[in-house]
């Protein structure tokens, strides 16, 4: 914790620091507050921090009244308050119980609201006097002095005989300083733990993003409010031709064909767009808080690299063999919802009506259609996917479609067949529907209806007999709503209707598909991991998983790499757990929006009891309580079940 400064706010309380951080093993740096004869202590010590931050500090730990005039002294720091407990001040206060003195505390707010609560325990009544730097604490203590006060309790700093008793020196007046005991002191390094590693995280997040912004294969350019470049990497520069591109200029003057500022000020994306003027495919997305526009990025590619990508995925496909893996033994679990799920599927695999999957990323939908293909009468034929959202509209035409000879610069001699060609008496998988434009949206319609495809430059019409499953993340008929999708595509998508659950609707399996994934990753490793302790496993079991299957997946192959052989044990995949606990607190962050944790736990109680059909043990097992909880907890906010 080199980055870290713990100011020791009187001599007295070095010693429980010393122990702490010895206990610990760590070496943090300490600045005792120490009354100077000769010079203001105040700004010597506020100087000696500047010096500390100046060096690289980016955490001070401290209290009371110092705390506040650091945290505004110095607002680039993290300031780790060291507080009192209630108990610091019961062991302070107590002699004065059923006292009749006039007693004051002087402090900042935080303190005083503290003493406050204790006396009221106490029955006394306690006149406040707040500050909130070291000079206005001063004031304030020669304030309640001369106001006839008794009794000034305060946190106070530098010695315990120094400035503030020479101040007081011709008032009758006691000064009690309130101390803290270790369990604070303790306390106070464990949040500036918590703090350094939040701060580390924040640094690896920013060069990991630095990175794949870096290595990305697309330009990319972001601009503020103003059309200010605020971004660029060195793609764009390469595909832009301008070595000189850099930030702060205004992208109107410099690449006026992205149409930035347009996005900026509309609000609205902008996909596939083709820019003929420099050979360029562009897509641009607003950059958002709330409602408000901050400003909008831009990536791009140049049109042949696309192309070449889109017949890459051609010879991938071929090569593939165009099957299907999995069935429905792939979807490991026995939560009442993921049965529900397989047992609708299982129902639609026989009929040949199309099938619209939807739920969030990662919640296994291509698995999801590969069984059903694998269940259908269909299984012995071709089953083809697509990403929808990986080509843009032309390109995914000609892709879906095929094309004839010299139908377009780059098209193979004697043309190509279209995915819909190589799916015939087959399945083809759309997924990502809710990503294609408008055109598209027609032209596919008109081969969910005609059933007959039309190559890109050709006239002939090419009749094809294939079962249709697409998928989505989005709300698709919200994007009907806002007119962004078609309402006659949309009823022809969704005649049959899936949706896969979220993981963390379905948190009761989570341990079969640790053990199963654990299986399959160590096998794929080549290592001899055999499981997770029940430590870890209830770490898994009570994270959110916005990612669900696919970052879990992702995260158990961590754990195998960290481990390599035997149980996984919290200490060796520390890094793992820390990712998660940094990644939970942001999706909470922005899941919440405004709402209270009180507010949110009411409504994932009220959600769980109606899709459990009001069932309490179920429910009361899905969100991980027991019954009592769950009654108390539906008394508490008044809901009925």
């Amino acid at each position: 914790m080199k980055n870290t400064l713990i100011v020791v706010p009187f001599r007295q309380m070095e010693p429980y620091y010393r122990r702490e951080l010895e206990k610990r093993g760590l070496e943090i740096e300490i600045i005792t507050v120490v009354r100077e004869q000769d010079r203001d202590y105040r700004k010597s010590i506020l100087e000696r921090v500047a010096e500390q931050v100046a060096a690289g500090k980016e955490i001070v730990v401290t209290r009371g009244t110092l705390a506040s005039e650091v945290r505004r002294r110095f607002p680039q720091v993290q300031v780790v308050e060291l507080e009192v407990t209630d108990l610091d001040v019961l062991e302070t206060m107590q002699k004065y119980a059923g006292s009749q003195k006039r007693i004051a505390v002087v402090e900042c707010a935080s303190f005083v609201e503290k003493v406050q609560r204790v006396g009221r325990i106490l029955g006394l009544s306690v006149e406040e006097y707040r500050a909130e730097d070291v000079s206005e604490l001063r004031r304030r203590i020669l304030q309640a002095a001369g106001a006839g006060v008794q009794v000034i309790i305060s946190g106070g700093w530098g010695e315990y005989d120094g400035l503030h008793l020479r101040l007081l020196k011709p008032y009758p007046v006691v000064y009690e300083m309130v101390g803290c005991s270790q369990e604070a002191v303790s306390a106070s390094v464990e949040r500036a733990l918590g703090v350094c590693r939040a701060i580390q995280s924040e640094k690896q997040q920013k060069e990991m993003l630095r990175t794949i912004i870096n290595v990305s294969p697309d330009g990319l350019i972001a601009v503020d409010g103003a059309g200010r470049i605020t971004l660029c990497n060195a793609r764009a520069r390469r595909l832009l031709g301008l070595d000189s591109l850099s930030q702060g200029q205004p992208i109107s003057q410099v690449v006026p064909e992205l149409n930035l500022e347009a996005t900026v000020q509309s609000g609205q994306e902008e996909k596939n767009r083709v820019v003929k003027s420099r050979e360029l495919v562009v897509t641009n997305i607003p950059l958002r808080a709330g409602r408000e526009v901050l400003g909008a990025i831009s990536t791009f590619q140049k049109i042949q690299d696309v192309e070449e990508s889109g017949r890459r995925m051609r010879s991938q496909l071929a090569q593939k063999g165009l099957t299907a893996h999995y069935t429905f033994d792939d979807l490991i679990g026995e939560s009442r919802c993921l049965a529900q799920t397989k047992k609708l599927a299982q129902t639609f695999c026989q009929l040949d009506s199309t099938i619209l999957l939807t739920g969030e990323t990662g919640t296994g939908k291509e698995i999801l259609a590969q069984s059903i293909h694998n269940a259908s009468p269909r299984r012995g034929e071709p089953f083809v996917a697509v990403n929808c959202s990986a080509l843009p509209g032309s390109l995914l035409e000609s892709e879906l479609f095929g094309y004839v000879d010299g139908a377009f610069t780059g098209a193979r001699r004697g043309g190509s067949a279209g995915l819909f060609e190589l799916a015939h008496k087959g399945t083809i998988f759309l997924d990502e529907i809710g990503e294609i434009d408008k055109r598209m949206q027609a032209l596919l319609l008109r081969v969910l209806q005609e059933r007959e495809v039309r190559r890109v430059g050709g006239e002939k019409v090419i009749p094809v007999d294939v079962r249709v499953v697409a998928a989505t993340n989005q709300d698709l008929y919200e994007a009907v709503l806002d007119g962004n999708f078609r309402n006659d595509l949309y009823f022809r998508l969704s005649i049959l209707n899936i949706h896969l659950p979220a993981l963390r609707k379905r948190r009761e399996d989570i341990p079969l598909l640790v053990e199963a994934l654990i299986g399959e990753i160590d096998r794929r490793l080549g290592c001899r991991v055999t499981g997770v302790d029940g430590e870890i496993l209830q770490v898994l079991g009570e994270y959110d998983w916005p990612g669900n299957v696919r970052e879990l997946r992702n995260t158990l192959e961590k754990i195998v790499a960290l481990t390599r052989e035997g149980v996984a044990r919290r200490e060796a995949i520390l890094p793992v757990l820390q990712d998660l606990y940094y990644r939970q607190q942001k999706h909470e962050s922005r899941a919440r929006g405004g709402q209270t944790l009180e507010e949110l736990e009411r409504r994932a109680i009220a959600e769980a009891l109606l899709e459990e059909e009001g069932n309490r043990t179920r429910t009361a097992r899905r969100l991980g309580m027991d019954r009592s909880t769950l009654a108390r907890k539906m008394e508490r906010y008044g809901i009925k079940g």
